[in-house]
Formats: C-alpha cells, sequence, structure tokens
C-alpha cells in the first residue's frame, strides 16, 4: 500500500492533541463514527495526531468547531495592501471586478466550509450506486465502440430524457417533504431552522443579512419566527454571525454543512437511490 504523504509539524501536532484531550461531550457528539474511536483513548488520540495527513486532522478540526484557512500566495504581490483593496470591492458589490484581482494576484483561498462541503459530496457521490455502475461502463467501453451503428432518433431520446427528468423532480420533492417532517427527530432541529439553514448553504461564500433571508423565505415563515430560528442556529454553532459590521450579518459554519449534507443524504435514501 503507498505510502501517505504527510507533513511533519510537532507544534501542530501538539494542537491537535490537545483539542481531542479537551473535546467536549458536544464536540464529541459531531463526530462520525471513524473519527469517535479518537477520542477513546490517549494512545488513538496521540497515534492520529502523530501519523494523519494535514486532510485528516482538517477534518477532524472541523467537525470539532475548529476553523481553518489556506492561504496561497504570490511573493511579488504586497499581500496585505492588496487583499484589502480586493475585499473593498466585493463588500461594494462589485464581484465580477474583484474575482478577476485575485486570479490576476494568483491568489488562492479556502476555509473549513468549503473542505466539509466537497468531502460531504464526494462521500455521497462515491457511495452511490450509479458511481459503481459508470465504473463498469469505463471498464466495457471499448466493447460499446465497436458496436455497430443503430437507430437512434434525437427527439424520442430528449422526450423519453425530459420524462424521466420530470418523474425524478417529483420524486425528490416528495422525498424532501418526508424527510422535512422528520426533521426534529434526524437532525434535532425544527424544520423553520432547517428551512433557514438551507438558505445561509445557498449563500455560504458570504454573509447575508436577515432582510436577505426573510426576502428568500417570503411566505414561508413569519419575521419573528426567523429571528428566533437563527438565534437558535447561532446557539447551536450552525451559523456564525459578524461581529465586524452593526448589520445582521449571518454565515453557515462547518457544523451547519455537515446537517444540510446529512439532509441531502436522507432526501437520496428516502428517494431509493442506493448509497451504502
Amino acid at each position: 500500500m503507498r505510502q501517505k504523504l504527510r507533513i511533519i509539524d510537532p507544534a501542530l501536532n501538539e494542537y491537535v492533541y490537545s483539542v481531542l484531550y479537551n473535546a467536549s461531550t458536544d464536540d464529541k457528539a459531531r463526530l462520525p463514527p471513524k473519527y469517535y474511536k479518537l477520542l477513546k483513548s490517549e494512545r488513538a488520540a496521540r497515534s492520529f495526531s502523530e501519523k494523519s495527513t494535514m486532510d485528516e486532522k482538517i477534518d477532524v478540526l472541523s467537525y470539532l468547531g475548529i476553523n481553518h484557512c489556506v492561504v496561497l500566495v504570490d511573493n511579488s504581490m504586497t499581500a496585505p495592501k492588496h487583499v484589502k483593496g480586493i475585499l473593498a470591492k466585493y463588500k461594494s458589490e462589485k464581484n465580477v471586478v474583484s474575482l478577476q484581482d485575485i486570479v490576476d494576484s494568483k491568489l488562492y483561498v479556502t476555509s473549513n466550509k468549503q473542505f466539509i462541503s466537497m468531502l460531504m459530496i464526494l462521500s455521497q457521490t462515491i457511495s452511490n450506486q450509479s458511481y459503481k455502475m459508470s465504473m463498469e461502463y469505463t471498464r466495457v467501453g471499448y466493447h460499446i465502440q465497436r458496436w455497430n451503428r443503430r437507430l437512434n432518433s434525437t427527439k424520442i431520446a430528449e422526450v423519453n430524457e425530459s420524462r424521466e427528468n420530470d418523474k425524478l423532480l417529483l420524486k425528490t420533492i416528495t422525498s424532501v417533504f418526508c424527510v422535512m417532517e422528520r426533521c426534529e427527530g434526524l437532525f434535532k432541529m425544527k424544520e423553520t431552522e432547517m428551512r433557514v439553514l438551507l438558505h445561509y448553504y445557498t449563500v455560504m461564500n458570504s454573509y447575508a443579512t436577515v432582510e436577505q433571508a426573510e426576502t428568500a423565505l417570503a411566505g414561508t415563515m413569519p419575521r419573528i419566527v426567523l429571528l428566533k430560528s437563527i438565534r437558535n442556529l447561532c446557539f447551536s454553532g450552525h451559523l456564525q454571525k459578524n461581529y465586524l459590521t452593526k448589520r445582521n450579518e449571518y454565515t453557515i459554519t462547518g457544523a451547519g454543512i455537515k446537517v444540510v449534507t446529512d439532509l441531502m443524504f436522507a432526501v437520496f435514501q428516502n428517494n431509493n437511490f442506493a448509497v451504502c
């Protein structure tokens, strides 16, 4: 088996071990089974801290509520001043301009929110039966290329695809309704709180105001219920307030992203997708 590439950083190893050592009961409850065993003994925690890869460390820390940020920057740029300029343009909603500045500056930044989201999506995709079928198709693809030309009507194919998409959409909507009704039992969260969390998931890369959430969820709940839901989600660590501005702005946390991806996973299962 190929050996994993590890970055040996004694200070980081000690930090990870300290976080595992001081994890509370609530912190432990956030960990999936494969990581929960790390907290069972000092030996297991020490072994993980010293032998795990950077990705594995970041994954565990994200589940325990520890934020991270990876920044790659070109040495030739005057980083602090240039980044402030980019953020100022983004704040004034000049997103296209600021994006071009980021590309030109050879600047790359990612955080725990994107990391957890990507891991969850990859996990669900690879666990799906369609992934295994696709792998089988790639192995027998050369046989298909040898087949004789068959009668193929583009119009009929489009109609059939449209019908199948309609069925899948309606089936998925039904599954969402079924899962949302069991929201409190499955995710220890009220249905109204889940709806608010779903909105903030769609804008995970920025802070959204209460007014923006109210507009997006128009007609689904009174403002007082929305404010109470946001307060509860902040208290449970699923949303985080922006304390750098006087406006009531919030963004979803890594823990919140995990709940949303768990919801999607439950919908897939309820929709009779083959998931391991």
